[in-house]
């Protein structure tokens, strides 16, 4: 199957699976929210960061290791399997302990105690989970991950839904948690046994020292991403307690769907290219074609968030994350810069360059954990929000270096100006409408930005070509003259 086509269809079911499933859980949060207040939904964000901070040390960077290195050699998917499962076993085990540590050293209610040990197991199993469906994704066959990832969070949206109908407490509510990802795992499990069975998988010896320490780079990319995009969380948690932290969790909620669409497609494309990593120019040109799509998805989506802030924290949380409003407004272009981000983060390691990502990484999570620290004492939530967009700024400027060195970078932020100009052009019309009825205005400001795009140029002719190239799968040329195909 030809790369395009195979790209298509992969994004395709991962974001079926993750929409699905990630309306499934927005819902779980908005009746959470609703049912228990500001302050449950605080501590529950609270939990779910620490969880995130500490699962990578649950896998130990072994699952994206085996994506890459299945994608290369599926023939070692076995011997892979049998020197990483016992490792994750008990490296699982000490992640909970330490999330359970955590919950009973906290000054806090019972209540309170049981949630943070509760989403500590869930992100445990979770982990567990992207382990088993590493050889799937390795070959690009995504249907397993994507019926894991979306059904186990419509699971515990019923079930947590059925607890609060019933007048369930929020830690009984939560159970639903561990519940359903236990049993993804089942799943998951069951679905890796049909992989390593396949007769193109043959044992051979695996040095676990040797394993686990190529997979330590990993781990180093994984824990600072983790530390970088909930470390904040826990940090306005301690500084400003659970109120602040539930109005910034409320507005980073609503960034989720565009982060969403931009994360399945770029989990897509990786196996595409890793395998073009000694195509420098097939994969410097799909590379290049894929962030630009990116672009053009994610800037007018943030740009109408950023426009409509008050009015979707009004409408979706009830009034009860008031406050949430200008932080949403403000990490609003994090949507924006954190696609292009992953998208060359993505691109460093198919190369083989994590080592250096993983130190711009680590520059971008200090940077921003001084920026954070000072702008929480002086703005809340607020003052969080506009370090996470500024470190963010950061690291892109950083990959961008680091390709470039490479010689796998293009420049694609002046082909984005006619968005960027339709998105302003949509924001003067907002603010100069204040007093129209929502639907009215919506309207207004979404034809605005359609208009404004087709006059400046926002979309250009090779975009359409290479969108027939993926739904058509035929590998006809581009702008460029070529073809990112291969059979």
């Amino acid at each position: 199957m030809r790369v395009e086509r195979r790209i298509f269809r992969n994004t395709a079911i991962l974001a079926i699976g993750e929409i699905v499933g990630q309306l499934a859980n927005f819902a779980f949060v908005v009746l959470l929210t609703r049912r228990f207040g500001v302050e449950i939904l605080g501590w529950y964000s609270f939990a779910m960061a620490l969880g995130t901070v500490l699962s990578p040390f649950v896998s130990l960077g072994g699952s994206t290791y085996l994506t890459r290195e299945l994608a290369r050699e599926p023939a070692s998917a076995s011997a892979l399997f049998a020197a990483f499962r016992p490792v994750q076993l008990s490296s699982g085990l000490l992640v909970w302990l330490v999330m359970a540590l955590t919950a009973l050293a906290a000054n806090v209610d019972t209540a309170v105690r049981l949630v943070i040990v509760i989403v500590g197991a869930y992100h445990v199993l979770l982990r567990m989970v992207a382990l088993y469906l590493a050889p799937s994704a390795a070959r690009e066959r995504m249907v397993g991950t994507a019926v894991v990832g979306g059904g186990h969070r419509i699971l515990v949206a019923a079930l947590a839904a059925t607890a609060i109908v019933l007048g369930f407490s929020a830690p009984v509510a939560l159970l639903a948690m561990p519940v359903s990802a236990f049993l993804s795992l089942v799943a998951a499990w069951a679905y890796a046994r049909r992989e390593l069975r396949a007769p193109s998988t043959v044992p051979c010896a695996v040095n676990r020292t040797a394993l686990m320490r190529a997979a330590l780079p990993f781990l180093g990319t994984a824990l600072l991403a983790a530390i970088y995009s909930r470390g904040g969380v826990l940090l306005l948690t301690g500084l400003r307690g659970e109120v602040a932290t539930g109005l910034y969790a409320a507005a980073d909620r609503l960034l989720v769907p565009i982060n969403v669409v931009t994360g399945t497609f770029i989990t897509a494309i990786f196996p595409a290219l890793t395998r073009f990593a000694s195509e420098p120019g097939h994969m410097r040109e799909l590379s290049k074609r894929c962030l630009r799509l990116i672009l053009l998805a994610t800037i007018p989506l943030a740009a109408l968030l950023a426009i409509f802030a008050a009015d979707l924290t009004s409408i979706i949380f009830g009034g009860r994350a008031d406050g949430a409003a200008p932080v949403l407004a403000m990490l609003a272009p994090l949507a924006v810069v954190r696609g292009v981000t992953s998208m060359w983060m993505g691109h460093c390691v198919a190369i083989g360059e994590e080592h250096r990502a993983a130190v711009a990484k680590a520059r971008a999570a200090v940077a921003f954990f001084v920026m954070a620290s000072s702008g929480i004492l002086a703005l809340g939530p607020m003052g969080l929000a506009i370090a996470a967009v500024l470190a963010e700024v950061l690291l892109a400027w950083q990959l961008r270096r680091l390709l470039a060195s490479q010689e796998q970078s293009d420049p694609v932020w002046p082909s984005t100006r006619g968005v960027i100009v339709a998105a302003a052009c949509a924001a003067m019309v907002a603010a100069c409408l204040p007093s129209l009825v929502l639907p009215v205005r919506a309207m207004l400001v979404i034809g605005t930005m359609a208009f404004a795009t087709a006059l400046f140029g926002g979309v250009h002719g090779h975009d359409l070509r290479f969108l027939v190239a993926i739904l058509r799968g035929d590998g006809r040329p581009g702008a460029t003259g070529s073809s990112v195909t291969r059979k």
